[in-house]
């Protein structure tokens, strides 16, 4: 027992051991001396946004350096549209942490999102600027309210602004024959690229597949400081999802 029991203490500590040295080894040794100007940093931004309202929306910024190790610092500031994001330090998987710096319902200004970013110098400089997505209405989206495949399904949509993707989700119900009495329900997605204006068609299917879901989406990059690392983007997302009546 007293065996089993050391081996397992020692196994525990190997595990913690690889963990700390993945942890470290992906930090950073950029110090406040050297984050004197944004040249030796690579931003990662992502922006979510509603379709429907504007200002129900959330961004993200993490900051790598050169090697694409993480530059956690919360002397650094970053703004969006002058609103402050917060440092964050949240629990990963593997006793990890993910550093970023993370804000949410700010309000665009001349249909835009400017950030900027402040060195621990003291030094503001322009990070990156992305367009506000379009403002969509669910009403747009011409579809019966029932998912049913008993016939072609049909649906058309307009003035859906920037949205270029639409993914297609379907509910498959499917029984076992060796246990009848068990019903399975699996999903199917199909993505298309669309414009902000058409229709489509489903093909007729089983009694037992069924559209469920019909998720419009838009997807837009923005521009960075030419000064950032070349790994550096931005971009934002929105979708509009519509639901269906299912009877599976």
């Amino acid at each position: 027992m007293k065996i089993k029991t050391a081996l397992s203490i020692s196994l525990l500590f190997i595990f913690f051991s690889i963990a700390l040295l993945i942890v470290s080894c992906n930090q950073s040794t950029l110090t406040n001396k050297d984050l004197q100007d944004i040249n030796v940093i690579s931003a990662v931004i992502d922006i979510h946004q509603s379709l429907e309202k504007q200002n129900e929306n959330n961004a993200t910024v993490e900051l790598y350096d050169s090697e694409r190790h993480e530059i956690r610092n919360d002397t650094i500031k970053v703004f969006i549209n002058g609103s402050k994001f917060d440092y964050t330090v949240e629990n990963g998987l593997y006793y990890t942490k993910d550093y970023y710096y993370y804000n949410q319902n700010f309000e665009p200004i001349d249909n835009k999102y400017k950030l900027e970013i402040e060195l621990p110098n003291g030094k503001r400089f322009f990070l990156a600027e992305i367009m506000v997505l379009k403002p969509v209405k669910a009403q747009d989206v011409l579809c019966a309210k029932n998912g049913n495949l008993d016939k072609d399904f049909a649906f058309s949509w307009k003035n859906m602004g920037d949205v270029n993707q639409l993914i297609i989700e379907k509910s498959i119900k499917t029984t076992n024959p060796k246990e009848p009495t068990v019903t399975t329900y699996n999903s199917d997605m199909d993505t298309l690229k669309i414009s902000n204006a058409g229709s489509f068609v489903i093909p007729k299917a089983g009694k037992n597949e069924q559209v469920s879901i019909l998720n419009f989406i838009a997807n837009q990059i923005g521009t960075l400081n030419p000064k950032l690392l070349k790994n550096s983007q931005i971009a934002i997302t929105g979708e509009l999802e519509i639901r269906l009546e299912t009877g599976l």
